[in-house]
């Protein structure tokens, strides 16, 4: 075997031993979430509710300004930027 054949098996040898431990160390996250505490739990929970609104919310505008005339650059539903005149 030529030394790309070796280059290959061991490349192959370390991504695949790389892999498994990373498989066995890393907690799902549903292991990751049974292993906080109960008032931790809570906040996770009421933090998700609040992404999920966050998100539906973005998604509705975005579909809004899809199916606008409007230019892409003409954005509904968000407060233009606008530079400080401190930071400059």
């Amino acid at each position: 075997m030529g030394n790309w054949g070796k280059a290959f098996v061991y490349s192959g040898v370390i991504i695949g031993g790389a892999y498994a431990m990373m498989k066995l160390t890393v907690p799902t996250p549903e292991q990751l979430y049974e292993r906080l505490p109960e008032e931790m739990k809570q906040e996770v929970i009421k933090n998700k509710t609040e992404r999920e609104k966050k998100h539906q919310l973005l998604m509705e505008t975005i579909q809004k300004n899809v199916n606008s005339d409007r230019p892409v650059w003409d954005v509904q539903g968000f407060e233009p930027a606008t530079k400080d005149k401190d930071s400059a």
